[in-house]
């Protein structure tokens, strides 16, 4: 009788641990990390089955060198103001995690429609010919196509390519003539280097 009590124990221990074990698995998950290349923090929210929000603060770094005949050698070193946010589907859960590979953290492809906003502050030509290096607000939408992986070691790679639309604010002087607007389509791409900071799964 008392073998047959802890069978039967064991047996409901197996059956719950086995449970939770697939619980763990079977959808994404919310995530913190801090990104590296582009210094920020990012959140990403599950909003339903293996689709999230994510929410992105960073600096963007872009410089370069340069030449002019009128002006001589110029450079610039930028760090920018950026907010992101995306709403991604993850599509490939469920083929990864048949051939055994790591879907933990989120670590899948994706497809994200976004959002984002920078401020950067760059040269631009006012109204009487001189250089200006005034913030403006650009804003960009599209969609994206990406990879994340999350690895056990806490290392974040998050890589992405896809095509956007681009509105750049018109710059005024301080005569209160615009300058400056664009709007155009371009190529979005990032490769974001991190480190997770939930608890290790």
């Amino acid at each position: 009788m008392r073998s047959k009590l802890s069978f039967t124990i064991l047996l409901l221990l197996s059956s719950l641990l086995c449970f939770s074990q697939d619980a763990e698995v079977t959808d994404i998950t919310n995530i913190t990390k801090v990104t590296i290349l582009s210094p920020g923090i990012g959140y990403e929210k599950r909003i339903a089955k293996y689709q999230s929000l994510y929410l992105q603060g960073f600096l963007d770094i872009s410089g370069g060198v340069g030449y002019s005949s009128s002006l001589g050698f110029l450079s610039f070193l930028y760090l920018d103001p950026t907010f992101s946010l995306e709403y991604r589907y993850y599509y490939n859960f469920r083929r990864r995690q048949e051939r055994g590979k790591r879907v933990a953290m989120n670590s899948l492809n994706y497809i994200a429609p976004f959002f984002r906003s920078s401020f950067p502050r760059r040269n631009y030509i006012n109204s009487s010919g001189e250089f200006e290096r005034k913030r403006r607000a650009i804003y960009a939408t599209g969609a994206t196509f990406g990879l994340q992986r999350n690895f056990r070691s806490r290392f974040s790679l998050d890589m992405n390519i896809g095509l956007g639309y681009m509105i750049e604010g018109r710059y005024t002087d301080d005569e209160g003539i615009a300058s400056y607007n664009n709007n155009q389509f371009y190529f979005p791409g990032r490769i974001s280097f991190g480190i997770w900071l939930n608890k290790r799964k």
